[in-house]
């Protein structure tokens, strides 16, 4: 995946293009928040792969009742070797982490993180992806400690947005019909979907 295959609004751009050509300038730790399937956690991955040596991928599901996952985090992130890859060898970071569906975490398990995030290693970039809406709101899925750590993107598309993004989303993808777009553009997974299904050839 290419920069140029993410369809976003002008101003979004302008944050993740900083993020790609100032990788000692990054924030970390990062948080990309917003509702979802809306590239949230694909901008990450694609992130990692430019800009670190290496990249490792959480999905906090899996952890939610998992004692030591800060402990494992913070033993890769300084002891664990990085493999590299011969395409990501020159990248100027070592490790990326993906800490993603960081929401559903319960609140006791994200405040371990306090004290790592407060000094992560510096020639890493660490990034939660949080979904939230209209009743699960930023500061409610995360706690405060937390919340004041973090650096945060939205990803969300507003009512500004909308024109703008139809427009680059049919010139980029030409096989889909307007009204698929209209009805699907706050859906950036159905419109991959639509897009990958498009492409098969018929046999």
């Amino acid at each position: 995946m290419e920069y140029d295959d993410f369809i976003f609004p002008e101003r979004l751009k302008e944050q993740l293009e900083f993020l790609l050509n100032n990788p000692r300038k990054i924030p970390s730790p990062l948080c990309f928040y917003g509702l979802p399937a809306k590239g949230k956690t694909e901008f990450a991955k694609f992130l990692g792969e430019k800009l670190a040596k290496d990249t490792f991928y959480y999905d906090c599901n899996e952890f939610i009742h998992d004692i030591d996952f800060v402990t494992g985090v913070r033993k890769i992130s300084y002891t664990y070797p990085i493999e590299v890859d011969e395409e990501r060898k020159n990248n100027t970071l070592g490790k990326c982490f993906i800490l993603d569906e960081w929401h559903n975490l319960p609140a006791k398990k994200q405040d371990l993180f306090k004290t790592f995030f407060d000094n992560p290693p510096s020639k890493n970039i660490y990034i939660v992806c949080c979904n939230t809406d209209s009743k699960n709101k930023l500061r409610n899925v995360l706690t405060a400690p937390i919340y004041s750590r973090f650096h945060f993107i939205r990803f969300d598309l507003f009512a500004r947005d909308l024109d703008e993004v139809i427009e680059k989303t049919k010139d980029k993808f030409p096989m889909l019909d307007d009204d698929f777009i209209r009805n699907n553009i706050l859906d950036y997974r159905a419109i991959t979907r639509e897009v990958k299904m498009k492409a098969v050839p018929e046999i």
